[in-house]
This record gives C-alpha cells, structure tokens and sequence, in this order.
C-alpha cells in the first residue's frame, strides 16, 4: 500500500496543495483527476522532491518511500543533448540492469541509434515512458502519459497499464480527461483547488462524472448570468 499523508507544497507564499492524504493498494491503477492547473503535476513533482517546497509522510509497504524509489514520467519529458534512446534507457536501466530493452522496445519500434532530438513529441514520450519501466520501480507517477500518443500507442499503453496491474505494482496516473480514467483506472480522486475533494472506484465512476458536472456548474453559474444579461 502507497499511503501518502499531509502532503503539503507550494512556492514561497503560494499554497499550491493543502493537506492531501492518499492511499494506492499494489496492483491498482489510481487516477488523479483534475482541471488545467488543478495542480497534479505539482503533486507529482512534490512526491519527487522536484521543486515545490514539501512536508508530509509517503510510505510504501509501511516503510517510507524516497523519490529515490519512485518512477516518474512528466508530462513533459527531458532528454540530454547528443544522446541516443538507447543510451537513454541503459542510463534509466543502471539500478534494474536486467532490463530486456530490445524486447520492450518491440511494443513501440523506436529508432534507439537515433538522437532524441530527432524524435517527434509522441517518440519522445514512449521513450520515457520505458525508461521509467527500465528502473524497475514498483510504484510509478505517470503524468498525462497518454497526451502526445497516436491511436495505436494509446491502445498499447492501455496493454502496458494491465501487465504492470497484473506484476503488482502501484500505479499514479494523472489526467484531466475523464474517459482516460474510466477506461484504465480503478479509483479515481478528484483534485480541485489544491485537495482531494473525494475518492470514487470503478462503480462510483458515474457518480465522479455528476460531481464534476455539479461542481462546474455552480463554479460557473454567476458567469452565465452575468453573459446572458440584456446588454
């Protein structure tokens, strides 16, 4: 079990999360879904240590979890210069050194001799994608992992999220895009304006949709008023 309590982060002044508490069971696909800006990829990075000042308790399997034993993939992900995607994932690999690349590159056929800077914004973000796979971790934060993938690549990572499910790891997956979660997730939190609102599983999903309805809908009531008033 991922049980993260009291995770607080903001920059200087700015609050940016509040005092989240979150638990993710091994062999589980927990979505964090949330609006532009809700802040999911500050709570990714927070977990990390990558940026936001922190405080808070992340443990795994009841012992505490160091970004060191996290996998992180970023919405936008980072390659050094003059480097190859092969080079790329026998650097991700050096803590998991068993890490069969060609075989897990036959799902995406990348052109691993080629430089990164040659990969288009899909390429790159399969590359990442296996080079977080590559570390071996057993708790991975996935951040818009499907934003840049064509139609074939989203059917593979769906395959990719259920082999991880099945070999028990701990899945964070971030989204702003409800028939993502719906189609990979077995709970779903909603965060909005820096907490959990609330945490819903597979048969609460219909449930999750009305609540964010609602939720938009009274956040934007006194706006249509004020559109639909006689000029």
């Amino acid at each position: 079990m991922l049980n993260i309590s009291n995770l607080t982060a903001g920059y200087g002044n700015t609050l940016i999360l509040d005092a989240i508490n979150l638990k993710a069971a091994a062999g589980e696909v927990h979505g964090i879904l949330g609006v532009n800006g809700a802040g999911k990829t500050t709570f990714f990075k927070a977990l990390c240590r990558l940026g936001p000042a922190f405080s808070g308790e992340v443990t795994w399997q009841g012992a505490p979890l160091s970004p060191a034993g996290m996998g992180y993939l970023p919405a936008e992900p980072y390659f050094y210069p003059y480097q190859t995607g092969r080079e790329y994932l026998e650097l991700c690999s050096h803590r998991n050194p068993g890490f069969p690349i060609e075989k897990w590159n036959g799902l995406f056929q990348l052109p691993l001799k080629d430089l990164t800077e040659t990969y288009s914004t899909g390429m790159r973000k399969k590359l990442a994608l296996l080079g977080v796979l590559a570390g071996g971790y057993q708790v991975l934060l996935l951040d818009e992992p499907f934003s840049g993938l064509d139609i074939e690549s989203t059917e593979i990572l769906y395959e990719i999220l259920e082999e991880l499910k099945h070999n028990g790891l701990c899945l964070l997956l971030s989204s702003h895009i409800m028939a993502t979660v719906r189609q990979v997730c077995d709970r779903v939190s909603y965060l909005s304006e820096g907490q959990i609102r609330e945490t819903f599983d597979k048969e609460g999903f219909p449930a999750l949709e009305q609540f964010i309805k609602t939720t938009i809908h009274n956040r934007t009531k006194a706006a249509w008023a004020e559109i639909r008033k006689p000029r």
